[in-house]
């Protein structure tokens, strides 16, 4: 090799490295070295996204539309597990906290409200047998209360005289048969057996029939004033016990399969501050109501001083059988959404991936898991939801069961407050909805009623919940709840006027 060929490989060289160095300068992002970038290891990110719109993608760092700085994307390299690679900077500024997959055992305390009403089983109808006027009303008005043996009315019947007077006639010819079947007149017109040996006893047909209570009761309805005339069948009046009463309360649906009759039960009234009443599921519905998804039980709960009293409101706690140890995760790590329930699986040194699971019972803020995660796995329990809308940007990274949504649906996200719940209906008090995409859906904070995916109506929500939602609008006019996260963070103060 000649030295005109030594010095051209040398020009060949330093023109190379120049001209490498040139085309890293370029790509680098403003004021940042090319070996000094925001992913691991220094590298530069695949893009840049806006935070709360993942869509909004530049090559450069800077401002999305809502003015927030960009955050880097990093590329998953080899690591074919991730769905999403973010720096420990972006890490912190999304405040994303984890938590670990274990295993406990759930004791759920099945929390409801009820309403407290006469024990059915203790009513008593009282109708007239025989035609008369009813004379001597010890009973004022519904309300009132009795105690058994006391004197309710006297009924004068001539059928009534005339039946006595024929039953003692028989009892003093000494014929059996004839007083055998007067008696059951006598029984058949209103008599107990009691007044019957009374009237043998005392050989004197009465004028009038007097009705006693049986047992100590409250006047729930009475028909007849003191001097009416009545017929056979007329009602005179109800009478109910409260030494017991019945407590009706509704669980939510997601309880449904952990309820059965004999559980003990705790009931508190707001009318005896500190004061709880012991009972116990005495009966389970056998139907849903199909307006609020829930299931009725009555329970049954000892009143001997009468205290409680019906049409108060009880706030009832339910203590459900001892479970069997099961994975279970903190309720926040879940994501609800129209095609199941998912979580952010945290691999580590900034990796995350989306992983369905098949979430089971709810209790004391936590959610067990049927399906889809092992013991020891970190979960995100804070952050996770701008995580998950990163990964479903790219559809072939959504590692799920689910089809990919289709991009000309526009979508928003908001936080908001459930005011009401409907068969296929929601209705949120919001904050501004945030678009996803570059013609997503945008609206200021209001109180506002919205179509629910059908898929979510399982989901246990309930009014007052502060939660995620992820808002599409499929056609001109409709707006659909996709995707709900509940919140663990408090309520948000009311959003607006309903428009």
């Amino acid at each position: 090799m000649n030295t005109k060929t030594i010095i051209f490989a040398a020009l060949g060289l330093l023109l190379g490295l120049w001209l490498g160095a040139r085309w890293s300068g370029q790509h680098a992002a403003p004021g940042q070295d090319a070996r000094d970038g925001p992913c691991a290891g220094g590298a530069a990110p695949d893009y840049w996204a806006a935070p709360m719109d993942p869509s909004f993608r530049r090559d450069q760092p800077g401002k999305s539309p809502m003015g927030m700085d960009l955050i880097p994307v990093c590329a998953t390299g080899t690591d074919g597990e991730a769905d999403v690679v973010i720096s420990s900077a972006v890490e912190q500024n999304l405040g994303v906290r984890t938590a670990a997959v274990t295993r406990a055992h759930l004791n759920p305390q099945i929390t409801g409200v009820g309403s407290v009403t006469y024990d059915e089983q203790s009513l008593r109808m009282i109708h007239a047998r025989a035609e008369g006027w009813v004379e001597q009303l010890n009973v004022e008005s519904e309300g009132a209360a009795v105690r058994g043996g006391e004197t309710l009315y006297a009924l004068f019947a001539p059928k009534l005289v005339a039946a006595a007077a024929e039953y003692l006639s028989a009892e003093r010819a000494g014929r059996a048969g004839i007083a055998q079947a007067a008696k059951q007149r006598l029984l058949a017109l209103g008599y107990d057996d009691a007044q019957v040996r009374a009237l043998r006893e005392s050989d004197q047909a009465g004028q009038r029939l007097l009705r006693r209570a049986p047992t100590d009761a409250v006047v729930t309805m009475l028909g007849v004033r003191e001097g009416q005339f009545v017929a056979p069948g007329t009602h005179i009046m109800t009478l109910a016990s409260l030494r017991k009463v019945w407590v009706v309360v509704d669980v939510l649906e997601r309880d449904a399969s952990i309820v059965t009759v004999g559980q003990k039960v705790r009931a508190e009234v707001s009318s005896w501050p500190g004061r709880a009443w012991s009972g116990q599921v005495d009966y389970v519905y056998p139907s849903l109501d199909p307006r609020t998804r829930t299931l009725r039980l009555r329970l049954v709960l000892d009143n001997a001083d009468a205290a409680l009293r019906p049409n108060m409101f009880a706030r009832v706690t339910i203590s459900a059988p001892d479970a069997e140890e099961t994975l279970v995760v903190p309720r926040s790590a879940v994501i609800r959404g129209a095609q199941g329930d998912r979580v952010v699986l945290a691999l580590g040194a900034g990796r995350y991936r989306v992983v369905a699971v098949r979430a089971g019972r709810v209790d004391a803020g936590q959610v067990q898991i049927l399906q889809g995660l092992e013991a020891g796995a970190q979960v995100v329990v804070d952050g996770q939801f701008l995580i998950d809308s990163e990964a479903n940007v790219d559809a072939e990274a959504l590692r799920l069961n689910a089809e990919p949504r289709r991009p000309e649906v526009a979508r928003g996200q908001a936080r908001a407050v459930i005011h009401d719940l409907a068969p296929g209906q929601i209705e949120l008090a919001h904050e501004p909805i945030r678009p996803l995409g570059e013609s997503g859906i945008q609206m200021p904070a209001m109180r506002m009623k919205f179509e629910l995916d059908p898929q979510l109506a399982a989901l246990g929500l309930l009014p007052g919940q502060s939660v995620h939602v992820i808002i599409e609008n499929p056609e001109a006019g409709r707006y659909v709840v996709t995707q709900v996260h509940v919140l663990d963070d408090g309520k948000l103060p009311d959003a607006g006027p309903q428009p």
